[in-house]
Order: C-alpha cells, then sequence, then structure tokens
C-alpha cells in the first residue's frame, strides 16, 4: 500500500470523525498530492457542521490553492460538488476569486450566475479574504 494511499485514508479518517486539525496536519505532510488527496482534505472542511463558516473558508483558500499548485492537479466532479456549497456571500465571492486567480473565467461566471440566482447581495470591500 502507498504512503499517498494511507495518508488520503488518514484524512478521510480524521475529516469524517470531526479531527479536522489532525487532518490538516497529515495533508500538509503530503509533497505530491493527487487530487484524491485535495479532495479528502476539501471534503474534510466542508463537512464540519459545528464550525461551518470558518471551515467552509478554509475550504474555499484550499481550493484555490489547490488552482494554483505547480503539479497542475486539476479538480474533479468530486472537488467541484464540495466547494459549491458556500455558506455566505464573503464565501462566494472567495470561490469567484479563486477561479480568477487560476485564470478559469468559465467558472467565474458559473459562479455569478449562481450568485445571481440565490439573490446573494455582497458589499463592495466587504469581503474577508
Amino acid at each position: 500500500m502507498s504512503n499517498l494511499l494511507v495518508k488520503t485514508t488518514l484524512i478521510h479518517f480524521y475529516g469524517n470523525n470531526k479531527d479536522i486539525l489532525s487532518a490538516r496536519r497529515v495533508f500538509d505532510e503530503i509533497a505530491e498530492r493527487s487530487s484524491v488527496t485535495w479532495n479528502a482534505m476539501i471534503k474534510g472542511y466542508c463537512s464540519q457542521r459545528e464550525r461551518a463558516k470558518k471551515c467552509c473558508r478554509e475550504a474555499l483558500l484550499l481550493f484555490r490553492d489547490m488552482l494554483n499548485d505547480v503539479s497542475g492537479v486539476n479538480p474533479t466532479d468530486t472537488t467541484m460538488s464540495s466547494v459549491h456549497m458556500p455558506v455566505t456571500s464573503e464565501d462566494y465571492v472567495a470561490l469567484s476569486n479563486a477561479y480568477a486567480s487560476a485564470g478559469r473565467w468559465q467558472q467565474v461566471e458559473m459562479v455569478r450566475k449562481k450568485m445571481k440566482l440565490k439573490r446573494v447581495e455582497i458589499k463592495p470591500g466587504g469581503s474577508s479574504i
């Protein structure tokens, strides 16, 4: 069994058991991550219901890091379904900004359309990220 598989399984385990700090510690130890590893950590953050707002923001920041990672790992359908559950208007802005910083303009437009549909209002300069 590969070291990456073992560490990714640990990330899933810790995330599912609400120990997101241990999950992140294992994630940070991994030098070369696969899309499965990124997804495990992002999904781990998104599953933290008690701290939903803070963890959602962390998931979006991690997603931005994934998009900008030099290894070229691309988001999968699992990644997209995890990060498309923003909690606040600031989270939508962060998601849109993550896509923009990676030059993914179609996704920026998709997020903005979703914001319009959900009537999400943003205040200029109101993002905390």
